[in-house]
């Protein structure tokens, strides 16, 4: 059992627990190592939001084709019908 009058010292941390002030802040950014390199917006789209872009128009497209109408090239007839196979040539 430990005697109820040991006491001990103990010293409060002395870094920074919290957010820092604007002063401070203002003079430590300069400082950063990636300073002005990510100030600037380039893009406010993320990742996701692009690839679920992609996949809706990929999906309009799909669903636009599916109901175009389907033409029959074996209908047309004459010199300027187009044709798919080319003649063998006799040899």
């Amino acid at each position: 059992m430990v005697p109820s009058d040991n006491t001990a010292d103990v010293a409060c941390c002395t870094s920074g627990s919290g957010p820092i002030n604007d002063g401070a802040r203002q003079m430590l950014m300069p400082k950063s190592p990636v300073a002005g390199k990510y100030e600037k917006t380039i893009d406010s789209d993320s990742a996701h939001e692009m690839l679920e872009g992609r996949a809706l128009a990929g999906a309009q497209a799909a669903a636009a084709a599916q109901k175009a109408p389907v033409t029959d090239d074996s209908k047309v007839t004459g010199p300027s019908a187009p044709t798919s196979k080319t003649p063998r040539q006799a040899g």
